[in-house]
Order: structure tokens, then sequence, then C-alpha cells
């Protein structure tokens, strides 16, 4: 009975070390160890009226990055397994607004809701109302730390009447006033 104890302790100690190791190594590596990371978007400065357009060839030269996304687990309907993982961002200013492009890889256009557990296309962007100090938590700011919170979903977009702002294979271009109004 106590060599199977100690071949089990053995065992027990020996996959903790390589978590260590492996978690070690993904931070010498710089990879984050969870996916709700905070995301700072680069904006471009253009000229002339922000490209509503997602293919207007104006946003090829605005940089982008790839943000990577986690499912809901805080509240109910809860949804841990999300079928999109990334979504590529670019955003570009003209000093008056801003543009928000989006591209996400998702082979189904979902732009009516129909009950509770059914999720319509749709992102946000987040912006700290303060810009000194640390920036706050990712998921709607806290207390002390309050945020500005853009949203776009393909719902209000076909409201609009001016047909789904993504399509499979496309990307989503917004243009937002100050007051995260759509222009």
């Amino acid at each position: 009975m106590l060599k199977t104890f100690g071949k089990s302790a053995r065992k027990s100690m020996y996959v903790l070390i390589v978590l260590i190791a492996v978690g070690f190594m993904m931070s010498l590596g710089q990879i984050p160890l969870a996916v709700s990371q905070p995301v700072t978007i680069p904006v471009a400065m253009i000229k002339g009226q922000i490209p509503m357009d997602a293919a207007d060839p104006a946003w090829e030269s605005v940089p982008g990055i790839t943000a990577p996304l986690s499912g809901q687990t805080i509240t109910t309907p809860m949804h841990p397994n999300i079928s999109v993982k990334t979504v590529m961002v670019k955003m570009a200013t003209n000093g008056t607004d801003i543009g928000v492009w989006a591209n996400w890889g998702d082979q189904t256009l979902n732009e009516t809701v129909i009950g509770p557990q059914d999720f319509r296309d749709q992102m946000a962007v987040q912006f700290p109302v303060q810009s000194s100090g640390a920036p706050p938590f990712q998921c709607m700011g806290q207390s002390g730390g309050t945020v500005n919170i853009w949203r776009w979903n393909a719902e209000w977009q076909k409201d609009l009447g001016t047909g789904s702002g993504r399509h499979v294979g496309c990307g989503s271009a917004v243009s937002l006033n100050s007051l995260g109004l759509l222009l």
C-alpha cells in the first residue's frame, strides 16, 4: 500500500513540475494564460470621410490586430464554447469621427433574436473614460474605472434598412461620432 502511495505522490509531483515548466515557458514566450486580456487597438489617421464599406481599399492601409475571444460564463444563458475564436479589428479616425472595421470567421449570418438563448452577430468596443492611470477592467469597467462602450449588432443594421453589416467572408465598417452614434 505504501509503494502505491509513493508512486502516486511522485507522479503528482512530476505533473506539477511539468505544469509549472509549461507556465514558465508560456510566460517567456509572452503567451497569455487567459484570453480575457485587455487589447489595445491602434487607430490610424486618415483624410476625408470614414469608409463605411468594409471592402473599401482605404481599410487595406489601416493596421489591425487579431483579438482573442472567449465564451460568456458570467450570467445565464452561459455559452462557454464559442465557434468564433478571434476577431480582426481595425480603427481609423479623421480627427472628428472614428471608424471601426471588424472581420470574424463565422459561416452564419445571425441578425434576428428569437429568444434569450439566441445571439445575433454583434461586437462592442470599450474605451476608458479617463486616459491616465491603470486601464479599467476589460469586462465593462468597474467602480472608479468608468468606460464608454460602443456596440453594433446585425439586427440594428438590418432595422436601419442598410442591409446586414456583415456578410460571410467580409468585414464590417461602422462610423461612430463622439457620442457613439451611428453616422
